[in-house]
């Protein structure tokens, strides 16, 4: 006997998400994550079209795009703000999958959408609590939260670039090597009418190179090296 057929540790979209897409297969699924609250600053900020069918598939479209906005195209430009090459999309556009070819979005809000969906489609969400041991038994696995454990049959590990299931496990992690440093500063646009890009902009300035994107909203995001 086990508590559930899958358990996830981890609430985050990617855990969310999987959990909630098991629940919609008739899977039972318990979803764990050591935070009570979702993480309240913008992380990632740009999703492509298969990602967004992902979230109509799962019936959350209309969630999705209340937190998100397309990207009208984007272009590099030199150090003296001149364009080297870029493109503009027309309103509307839509690539083979019928979505568009990117969106920006507010993680926190969309996490918050998904965790107010996730129960609503089955999945049995335990927050603030901590994974702190996993053992295999003969019909699945055991997971140790704070003072008490979870079986299930599956354990689906979401739990980020800090993976507590990926060390309990001596799972090696690899590192694609990426070591250059960037500032992201995120603001909230109070004048409407101030002069910024409406594209997606790579500024190539050899003194620093740095990014703007449009995001949702009032939302922009600047990128420094």
């Amino acid at each position: 006997m086990t508590d559930a057929d899958v358990v996830v540790v981890g609430c985050g979209p990617v855990g969310v998400m999987a959990a909630l897409r098991c629940a919609q297969r008739g899977l039972s699924a318990i979803a764990v994550d050591q935070s009570e609250e979702v993480y309240p600053l913008p992380r990632a900020i740009g999703m492509d079209d298969e990602n967004q069918a992902l979230f109509d598939r799962a019936g959350l479209g209309d969630r999705l795009r209340d937190c998100s906005s397309p990207i009208p195209g984007g272009d590099f430009v030199n150090a003296a703000g001149e364009r080297v090459v870029g493109v503009e999309l027309p309103p509307g556009t839509v690539g083979r999958l019928g979505y568009p070819p990117i969106v920006t979005f507010d993680q926190p809000a969309l996490e918050a959408a998904l965790r107010a969906a996730a129960p609503e489609a089955g999945v049995d969400m335990r927050l603030g609590l901590e994974a702190v041991a996993v053992t295999d038994t003969d019909s699945g696995v055991r997971v140790g939260v704070a003072d008490r454990t979870i079986s299930a049959r599956w354990l689906i590990a979401a739990d980020g670039a800090k993976s507590t299931i990926r060390d309990l496990r001596r799972i090696e992690m690899v590192d694609q090597g990426f070591d250059q440093t960037w500032l992201v500063v995120d603001t909230t646009v109070l004048d409407p009418d101030l002069p910024l890009p409406h594209l997606a902009r790579q500024f190539c300035d050899p003194s620093r190179v740095h990014t703007f994107v449009p995001g949702p909203g009032a939302h922009r995001r600047w990128e420094f090296q």
